[in-house]
């Protein structure tokens, strides 16, 4: 089981790069870098971005794990753009991407930049995409959702209005918080490096 979590979560953190650029494009920066972060919300099976306004609406990007790909969602959670991930290459997805953003009231203006922080360099990420297995994609999420709810016992033991994150950097779900002004607490699941 923990080999099937670590593939699908080195091709996971890979492909949620794209929704943490879409996040440092759109989402108002926060000295923190929170602003980048994602989440995993397991009853729909998804990665999901932050929410940012756009000329037609708020929107977010999301990684849909049941049909593996790429989708932008409006404030009703209605589908607005489906970016299919198997089978492209990672910089055709990108540019796929950038060149549907005006029809959503987006300025593609700096989507396609580096983000500040480098991630591994995976032996696949040249390659076209391929899908990740659904045995994988159960011990992602199995795994995933007991940190979500690990970092919810946490936060509701030292009540505290945290929801966990996923760092896009490390991939790592976790909470941080301040309990009082001589203790900063982190707690979570890291990826193996």
């Amino acid at each position: 089981m923990l080999q099937d979590y670590t593939r699908a979560d080195k091709q996971l953190h890979w492909l949620s790069q794209i929704i943490a650029k879409a996040n440092r494009t759109y989402v108002p920066a926060r000295e923190d870098d929170s602003h980048t972060n994602l989440s995993y919300h397991h009853g729909v099976k998804q990665i999901r971005g932050r929410w940012f306004e756009s000329k037609t609406g708020r929107l977010i990007f999301i990684y849909n794990l049941e049909n593996q790909q790429i989708e932008i969602l409006n404030r009703y959670f209605e589908t607005v753009a489906i970016f299919n991930t198997i089978g492209n290459s990672y910089n055709q997805l990108q540019k796929e991407i950038e060149r549907a953003l005006p029809a959503l009231g987006l300025d593609p203006t700096g989507f396609l930049d580096d983000l500040h922080f480098q991630i591994p360099d995976y032996c696949f990420s040249e390659q076209p995409i391929q899908e990740i297995p659904a045995d994988a994609i159960r011990a992602w999420t199995h795994f995933r959702q007991l940190a979500n709810d690990a970092c919810e016992l946490l936060t509701d033991d030292f009540q505290q209005a945290v929801v966990p994150r996923i760092w896009p950097h490390h991939f790592d779900t976790g909470v941080y918080f301040e309990p009082d002004n001589k203790l900063g607490l982190g707690f979570g699941l890291a990826m193996e490096d």
